[in-house]
């Protein structure tokens, strides 16, 4: 059956303030918005559009003042890359996801054509690109490994979608969840090379899947998921217990995050002073997912935090949650204007923290909180400081090396890398 989820995002009622419906298909999402018609397997996934425009024409409005942003806190130093072949028009370039303890990055890159590529990034900067055996519309990279196996998802000349699993040998085994019939699409994987994803049944249901490194595949759902068109659990990430991290949509279409333990209870995550609901399964760029989990099972998210006279009634906040329970909240930046949304991405062992905060002009940047809560600030030095631009840290591994892509005055991406 042809994959049909491209063209059908997951919609949930948007918090309050927002006035529109936000959309979330809860899986690694594609580089481009304008791609999904040339390239098969990428999801859509971008800014809510009333959402961005609203807070874009905001920031237009209270006007950019000379100074009104602090200059970034970075001690470290920046390395901008591209991999070979990368498109250069708008949408197009090159976008990293994941930075294993070796310094080793995976992602993918449009080319001309917006055709998606896979590529591995060594410590030492060699790039190697590679596609699926099967892949026709594409090949994502999502997530890599302390022994640089990664996986992520294709698209096959049916436009169906397909998980793969590729050794740090080039060696490229592709799998399909059980019940699938309209796409596979792996997101996390341990150091045992245990992989978490999701899959979309028949009825576009979306259900969590396990795949053991020996290939052996459980499915797997939230209790409280709902079971109608676009409702059901998401897996986003794995830690090295095999506890796993996503979201669910409920029979209402609320949507939740949850915490899988691997004897396979579920419990919902829900910090202090949210509304309860976890409204988006993604971030509001193209980031991929924006839940994540570390080998000691510490979890970093965002959650909506109603602001009573705030325009978009309230911000969205960050959290962080010790594998003991306790919640600790927090802002990646809080000056002026208004209206800072922070989106943690990516957790290493040590409790440090990854991700991007969309100030109060809609310019994204990045930013490192470290497990004493010093936050620090990075813009990419080629990064255009546009509504919807800048910067975005994605990943980040143990010695605090982040990986992450910005996007240029043309709207193409780059990588980069940042050492502190």
């Amino acid at each position: 059956m042809p994959n049909t989820v491209a063209s059908g995002p997951l919609s949930f009622a948007s918090p309050s303030g927002l006035g529109a419906d936000v959309h979330c298909p809860c899986v690694r999402p594609a580089a481009s918005a304008d791609s999904a018609a040339t390239a098969g397997l990428q999801i859509v996934v971008r800014q809510p559009p009333e959402a961005a425009a609203a807070k874009a024409a905001a920031g237009a409005a209270l006007g950019r003042a000379a100074g009104a942003m602090p200059a970034p806190n970075v001690a470290g130093a920046f390395i901008e890359f591209d991999a070979p072949d990368a498109g250069t028009s708008s949408g197009q370039g090159t976008f990293p996801f994941a930075i294993n303890p070796e310094g080793a990055v995976t992602g993918y890159y449009n080319d001309a054509n917006s055709i998606a590529h896979g590529f591995v990034r060594t410590a030492g900067g060699t790039i190697a690109t590679f596609d699926a055996p099967n892949q026709v519309y594409g090949t994502n990279a999502t997530a890599i490994n302390a022994a640089g196996t990664v996986t992520g998802y294709y698209s096959d000349a049916n436009h169906n979608v397909h998980g793969f699993v590729r050794t740090w040998d080039g060696a490229i085994a592709e799998f399909d969840a059980p019940h699938d019939a309209n796409g596979t699409y792996p997101a996390g994987i341990d150091d045992a090379g245990d992989v978490t994803g999701t899959y979309y049944d028949a009825k576009l249901v979306i259900h969590g899947f396990f795949r053991a490194r020996n290939g052996t595949i459980a499915t797997f759902g939230d209790p409280s998921a709902g079971t109608g068109f676009f409702q059901g659990t998401a897996a986003e990430g794995i830690d090295a217990q095999g506890a796993i991290v996503g979201c669910y949509a409920d029979s209402n279409n609320a949507n939740y995050s949850f915490l899988r333990a691997r004897d396979g209870t579920f419990t919902t995550l829900a910090p202090p002073t949210s509304t309860g609901v976890y409204p988006f399964c993604t971030s509001l760029t193209l980031s991929g997912p924006a839940i994540a989990i570390n080998g000691l099972g510490a979890i970093a998210s965002d959650y909506f935090e109603p602001i009573t006279g705030n325009p978009f009634g309230g911000n969205y906040r960050g959290f962080l949650r010790a594998p003991d329970g306790a919640y600790a909240t927090f802002d990646a930046a809080t000056y002026a204007p208004c209206c800072i949304w922070t989106f943690p991405l990516s957790i290493n062992w040590s409790g440090t923290i990854a991700g991007y905060f969309s100030d109060g002009y809609s310019v994204n940047h990045g930013f490192v909180r470290d497990s004493a809560g010093a936050i620090t600030i990075l813009d990419a030095p080629n990064a255009n400081q546009g509504a919807l631009q800048g910067t975005v840290a994605n990943g980040i591994n143990l010695w605090g090396t982040v990986a992450g892509w910005y996007i240029d005055a043309n709207s193409a991406y780059h990588g980069f890398l940042w050492r502190p």
